[in-house]
C-alpha cells in the first residue's frame, strides 16, 4: 500500500468495499488521506492506534481520526511484557481516563482487540486451549 495508496484505495474501491479500517497513514497527512478516501467513495470507520500512540501522541491521534470521520480507535497489539492481565489492566484504565474522556468528547469508540498473539496457551492436560476470554483464540 505504501508504494500506491490511491491506486489501492481505488481497488478496494472497485471490487465493492465502502469501509475499510487504517492501519497508519502510508506517508500522508490526515487530510490527504482523507481526499483520496472520499475520492473512492470510501470511509475509514476506524483505525489502529498503538499503545505508544495512545501515550505519546493521543491528541495528534483523535484529530486525525477526526479529519478522517472515524468511529473508532483499535488497539491491536500489546508488547510482549504487558501482555498480563496487570499490562491489560493499564492499557484499559490508560484508554479510559484522560485519554478516554478526550476520546468521548469527540464520540470515538476504542478498544483493544484479542488476537491469538496476545493469548498465551495454558497448561492443563488435554488439547491446547488458550487463555483468552473473547473466545476468539
Amino acid at each position: 500500500m505504501d508504494q500506491d495508496v490511491d491506486g489501492t484505495l481505488a481497488a478496494v474501491a472497485a471490487i465493492g468495499y465502502r469501509e475499510v479500517e487504517l492501519a497508519g497513514l502510508h506517508n500522508k497527512t490526515a487530510t490527504e488521506m482523507r481526499a483520496m478516501l472520499d475520492r473512492h467513495g470510501l470511509r475509514a470507520r476506524s483505525s489502529h492506534s498503538s499503545m505508544q500512540d495512545i501515550r505519546r501522541t493521543w491528541s495528534r491521534t483523535l484529530d486525525d481520526a477526526a479529519t478522517l470521520g472515524q468511529t473508532y480507535i483499535v488497539n491491536p497489539w500489546i508488547d510482549e511484557p504487558e501482555r498480563t492481565v496487570a499490562g491489560y489492566t493499564k492499557a484499559a484504565h490508560e484508554m479510559t481516563t484522560d485519554a478516554g474522556a478526550a476520546r468521548r468528547r469527540m464520540w470515538l469508540s476504542s478498544g483493544i482487540s484479542p488476537t491469538p498473539m496476545h493469548c498465551a496457551p495454558t497448561a492443563r492436560a488435554g488439547p491446547p486451549r488458550r487463555s483468552c476470554r473473547s473466545g476468539r483464540c
